[in-house]
């Protein structure tokens, strides 16, 4: 049989448990409980890109990955060549800060919409659209081209000799790099590279103007660099 103090200490740790438990079926069942806002930050969607924009300089840079001018033009290009116009809720300014901020951070859908203060349907559906803008034809073909036969020698290697009796011929510079995924469970194993991370590999030529010639991508992250050449 317990003593006094036991059974005194059992009958506080009961009441203290159904006392939570009351509380806790209170507030489930309470409508205002499951209504309350979740997304009150004071510097709500397009007025966090404003800042951006006209904020300091290094500040787009640093949450977005891109100069200001190289921002406004690719706003510009999403205008004019690909035909985005502003919803009636999100404009395309803040459409291509959302990718571009998903693209540098690789945060969740979550975290990207409290920084934005949009739902997660709106993160995802902005997302996909940009990204599937950019991947389009009009704008691909427009930024990534295949340099010709007759292309001069890049001035980046004319001007210097010690580039010029050595790369006399060369048009730009190839590299891989590898980029973060989250595959299916089925597709780990493939994905996962030589650092023990999962990724894409991908290849890229670049000329001496820093523009794209030709990309690789969507290889899995165990591929070697040099299947991705012979490959392309």
């Amino acid at each position: 049989m317990l003593n006094p103090g036991c059974q005194k200490a059992l009958i506080a740790s009961a009441a203290f448990s159904v006392h939570a438990i009351s509380i806790a079926v209170a507030l489930y069942a309470s409508s205002s409980y499951w209504k309350q806002d979740y997304h009150t930050s004071k510097l709500t969607r397009a007025e966090w890109v404003e800042k951006l924009i006209y904020g300091h300089p290094d500040y787009i840079w640093t949450e977005l990955g891109v100069q200001l001018h190289v921002f406004l033009i690719l706003e510009h290009e999403l205008h004019t060549v690909c035909m985005i116009q502003d919803s009636q809720h999100v404009g395309v300014k803040e459409q291509l800060a959302i990718f571009l901020y998903m693209c540098v951070t690789g945060m969740s859908v979550c975290h990207v919409g409290e920084r934005f203060q949009r739902s997660n349907e709106t993160i995802s559906k902005y997302f996909q659209l940009i990204l599937s803008v950019f991947s389009s034809l009009s704008f691909y073909s427009k930024y990534v081209q295949l340099p010709r036969v007759d292309d001069p020698t890049p001035e980046f290697i004319q001007s210097q000799c010690k580039f010029a009796q050595f790369f006399g011929g060369a048009i730009g510079a190839m590299d891989g790099t590898h980029i973060n995924c989250c595959p299916l469970a089925v597709d780990h194993a493939a994905a996962q590279n030589q650092k023990d991370g999962v990724s894409q590999n991908c290849l890229a030529c670049i000329s001496f103007s820093m523009r794209f010639l030709y990309l690789v991508s969507g290889w899995e992250g165990s591929t070697a660099d040099a299947t991705m050449y012979l490959q392309s």
